[in-house]
């Protein structure tokens, strides 16, 4: 709260109501957008905690697993995980059309 209230120069409380209502937008956002509990910690495979570490370090170490993970990785769930990552791009781009965001709110 500190760090918040320093940089948008508010006091304690007010850093907290502004972290508060932040949370809660990107919550909707994502369960709108994605349809995703970001609550539900079923859906991580990882968290990483980046309060108080090195960006570089913490980069690193991501860097690192995700190489084992992929040597781990056969090339079936490789092409799930493309074939996810791709269907994402296209609902994202969809929604964001004009055309498609009226057919939606209907």
């Amino acid at each position: 709260m500190k760090q918040i209230a320093g940089e948008e120069k508010l006091d304690l409380v007010a850093a907290q109501k502004r972290a508060l209502h932040h949370d809660r937008e990107v919550r909707a956002r994502v369960q709108s957008l994605a349809s995703v509990d970001i609550e539900d910690a079923t859906i991580y495979d990882l968290v990483v905690n980046t309060v108080g570490h090195p960006r570089e370090s913490l980069a690193a170490s991501v860097i690192e697993l995700t190489h084992k993970i992929e040597n781990l990785a056969c090339n079936e769930h490789r092409q799930k995980l493309c074939d996810t990552a791709i269907a994402q791009q296209v609902r994202a781009a969809l929604m964001a059309h004009p055309k498609s965001a009226k057919r939606q709110s209907r």
